[in-house]
């Protein structure tokens, strides 16, 4: 058999076969951080559904609730993640329903379900925060910093350099205070979770 041939006898065999085909799209981990009161749309479906008594609201249960809701809008759960997440100190005083109660809900779920996901209030990580893997994350601080009552967060190490040149540090205004925001713990390191930098 000729070398041109056996190319053309390889490039069918690689196309059969499907090798040459765009991967498929992989599960995804969307997030919501849910709002105070009772104002989360599955809340407020299960109070419909019991006479609009809100008071029976069974918050103990929020995450069994919030399952079955998204169960009924045809969302696969693969997997499912409840955790704290710190709030900035701006917002540690809010008392707005429409507040974040400090924690948040994670979601795996297969390609064909992320559109009716987003739908209902779901999003994927911010670009500067997704990563495959721990050496993928890094940290970053603000122009004051945690010593003088800045921020540190993580970040996707190839994202740090662009983050810092959007800050303003030319004339900062800090409260030269020892920081309060969780991620200031020093002893918090960067891990890649949910397919998203965290520090803890």
């Amino acid at each position: 058999m000729s070398r041109t041939a056996s190319l053309s006898a390889l490039t069918l065999l690689l196309l059969l076969c499907g090798c040459t085909s765009n991967p498929p799209p992989q599960e995804t981990w969307l997030y919501r951080m849910p709002v105070g009161c009772t104002d989360n749309i599955w809340q407020q479906e299960w109070v419909v559904s019991h006479d609009m008594n809100f008071t029976a609201y069974p918050h103990d249960k929020d995450a069994e609730v919030f399952q079955d809701y998204m169960k009924s809008k045809n969302v696969t759960l693969l997997q499912f993640a409840a955790e704290p997440y710190p709030l900035p100190e701006e917002l540690l005083w809010c008392e707005s329903c429409s507040c974040p109660r400090g924690d948040i809900y994670r979601i795996l779920i297969p390609p064909k379900d992320i559109e009716a996901a987003k739908k209902t209030g779901f999003s994927e990580p911010p670009e500067d925060l997704k990563c495959e893997k721990n050496d993928d994350c890094t940290t970053a601080q603000d122009c004051c910093g945690c010593g003088k009552g800045g921020i540190r967060r993580p970040i996707n190490k190839n994202s740090k350099s662009a983050w810092e040149k959007q800050l303003n540090c030319d004339t900062p205004k800090c409260p030269n205070t020892p920081s309060k925001y969780p991620y200031c713990n020093q002893t918090y390191t960067p891990k890649c979770q949910y397919g998203e930098c965290h520090l803890n």
